[in-house]
């Protein structure tokens, strides 16, 4: 079908309207003790870090760049971690646009579906996170794979454990095994690529390298991710909270992406589908249950795979036959609200607050009265 000469216009329009309608409805949120993060960012490595902080030694990207900047200020922390939520963004949406084989005017459609995924949200809600530089770096790994060669995958891999290495390894993990199973059910021009499974790699020799600079700085990672798990009470606390919030935590999985993900999955030309990318999503699931940032976790861990899903989705070009599912998706995407739940060390586990009005004004707050100081 011929498209209109103005739909590029649209389309923009389009773009506008879904980053206003996201931002929107999240509210940007900031961490809450902003200037303790900014003054252990400035001391990592940090020898004397408290045990229960020890988990953040192994996330230092965010930190190493906010000390090159020779800079104290709270205010440029948060302003680093907003540029790098528009960075992840902005490489996922070039993945998808533009390496992942999705054709003309649903390019536009792919950018406003990232713009309002659960994604999105969670970044907006975790200012100040370590979180966008993971995604970063996923994006990058993302970029490695469909380059198709091997060395890039293994070099972005090796970034991605400096970043996030528990994470990165369920998210790489996660992918090479869909990518494996579900190999025919992958846009024509991914089906050859060479396995993600190269990043894993990468991932171990990036996290092993970090771990020996922090022993050679004579600093221990301390109370680690890993740790968490030991703990029985919490880990009860943290299960037990989930399938008390199950439904909440199954809606915020996917949130307005909970129809294309279906509709991908179970298409009836491609039956196939369903078992070889639902396990990886499942399992991910399944991981996230026993942590305590619940949805947080499985939005970051099942990215790669939802990413891939998505392109599937938009590879198939637009016609009337699927006119009324693409209407559909779209719909959830703009109507239903990411909600996230999360279980608090030692409290319950509780549904992240939506008070949009409340996050605008203290956002705005800060900015009319000079930053974050």
């Amino acid at each position: 079908m011929r498209l209109p000469a103005n739909s590029s216009l649209y389309g923009s329009l389009g773009l506008l309207l879904a980053l206003i309608w996201s931002t929107f409805r999240t509210g940007p949120q900031t961490l809450y003790y902003l200037n303790s993060d900014a003054q252990r960012a400035l001391n990592w490595p940090d020898p004397e870090l408290p045990s229960a902080e020890g988990y953040t030694l192994t996330s230092p990207i965010d930190a190493i760049i906010f000390q090159l900047t020779g800079s104290t200020s709270v205010t440029l922390w948060v302003a680093l971690h907003c540029a790098a939520i528009l960075a992840a963004v902005v490489l996922l949406g070039l993945w998808l646009s533009r390496h992942a084989g999705i054709q003309g005017a649903r390019r536009h459609e792919a950018w406003r579906l990232l713009l309002l995924s659960p994604l999105f949200a969670l970044l907006l809600a975790f200012i100040g996170s370590y979180d966008p530089f993971t995604v970063i770096l996923l994006a990058i790994t993302m970029f490695a794979w469909t380059s198709g060669r091997r060395v890039w995958l293994l070099l972005a891999g090796v970034g991605l454990g400096v970043a996030h290495a528990e994470q990165g390894l369920l998210a790489i993990g996660a992918l090479a095994l869909g990518a494996v199973w579900g190999r025919q059910s992958l846009p024509a021009r991914m089906r050859s690529l060479p396995t993600p499974a190269w990043a894993l790699v990468g991932i171990v020799l990036g996290r092993g390298s970090l771990s020996l600079y922090l022993q050679a700085n004579e600093v221990s990672s301390g109370f680690g991710r890993a740790d968490w798990l030991l703990q029985a009470d919490v880990v009860r606390s943290a299960v037990l909270g989930s399938f008390n919030l199950l439904p909440v935590a199954i809606m915020g999985a996917f949130a307005g992406l909970w129809v294309l993900v279906i509709q991908t999955l179970v298409n009836p030309g491609r039956r196939a589908i369903c078992h070889q990318w639902a396990v990886p999503l499942a399992v991910l699931f399944l991981w996230s249950i026993i942590t305590l940032d619940h949805t947080r976790v499985f939005i970051l861990t099942s990215l790669p795979v939802v990413m891939v899903l998505m392109a599937v989705y938009l590879s198939v070009p637009r016609s009337a036959d699927n006119r009324s599912i693409r209407l559909l998706v779209e719909a959830a995407a703009w109507i239903v609200v990411p909600v996230r739940i999360l279980t608090s060390p030692d409290g319950p586990t509780f549904i992240m607050d939506v008070n949009v009005l409340d996050h605008w004004v203290m956002w705005i707050s800060h900015l009319t009265n000079g930053g974050w100081i």
